[in-house]
């Protein structure tokens, strides 16, 4: 059994591949909260997040670095881990306040916690403004070389954190990866989409409908427009198994299937 995040970038004739079999299990089936601008944009409207009252809360935001500023309600805590904000309270008062990025005042999302007895929640936050969001996930996009940025994304993405900017959203037909392989099922139908400023990911799955061990080959997903494709936890999958695809997309490069001119050799 093979287990890891195997990243393959399709960005030049030479194909390079990352094994990141070290890291934690996550995954991405969450609360997505999107902020609706009304009026104009300095009015927000405030959507109400159901959060344990009793338990930690794990709020992703779409921060690289997220600073929160809350209403003073006596029994809350939080602390700051990556994009993630670990939130709890005693109380039941409602909890009004705004995240943004650490040094940053620019860009604020409005949040309004509404504590219940329920187990410890799960919340993904996307939103802010769709111009300040697309700006912050460029400023995190240019923020290092092009190959470690395509990396960083899709571990992120794997450990079931957003990159700073990025937002989870449905799946886009303009972006619905084709990927052929026999021997195993692909569906990103009912997956997820996660958009940034140049790139996106569509997120689906893989699941060996054979009855023998399949191994993933990452280039069955290619076409015009990837950028890399990954999957996470297994690339060799065992009859039955199954994992998660991630295929990232260039957003402002025109998408269609490849046309095959040549047979390989070896496959």
């Amino acid at each position: 059994m093979m287990k890891g995040l195997f990243l393959t970038l399709l960005i030049s004739p030479t194909v390079a591949a990352t094994d990141m079999s070290k890291m934690p299990r996550g995954g991405l089936n969450s609360f997505d909260f999107a902020l609706q601008q009304v009026v104009n944009e300095k009015k927000t409207k405030q959507e109400m997040v159901i959060i344990s009252r009793d338990h930690v809360n794990r709020i992703v935001t779409p921060f690289q670095s997220p600073s929160l500023k809350l209403d003073s309600v006596q029994g809350v805590t939080f602390k700051q881990k990556g994009n993630v904000i670990y939130l709890s309270t005693s109380s039941d008062a409602n909890i009004g306040g705004f995240i943004t990025e650490k040094g940053d005042e620019s860009t604020a999302m409005p949040v309004l916690f509404k504590p219940m007895p329920l187990p410890p929640q799960e919340i993904m936050l996307s939103g802010a403004s769709q111009s300040t969001s697309t700006q912050a996930a460029r400023q995190f996009e240019k923020s290092q070389p092009r190959i470690q940025t395509i990396a960083q994304i899709m571990t992120m993405l794997a450990q079931g954190n957003l990159p700073t900017g990025y937002s989870l959203q449905n799946p886009n037909g303009k972006y619905l990866p084709v990927c052929n392989q026999l021997g195993l099922m692909f569906d990103f139908h009912r997956g997820q989409f996660v958009q940034g400023a140049e790139y996106a990911v569509a997120i689906g799955t893989v699941t060996n409908t054979s009855g023998k061990v399949q191994e993933l080959r990452e280039n069955n997903c290619f076409r015009d427009g990837v950028v890399s494709v990954s999957a996470f936890p297994y690339t060799k999958l065992y009859p039955n198994y199954k994992s998660e695809v991630f295929v990232m997309f260039y957003r402002n490069k025109p998408v269609h299937s490849q046309t095959k001119t040549r047979k390989s050799l070896i496959n």
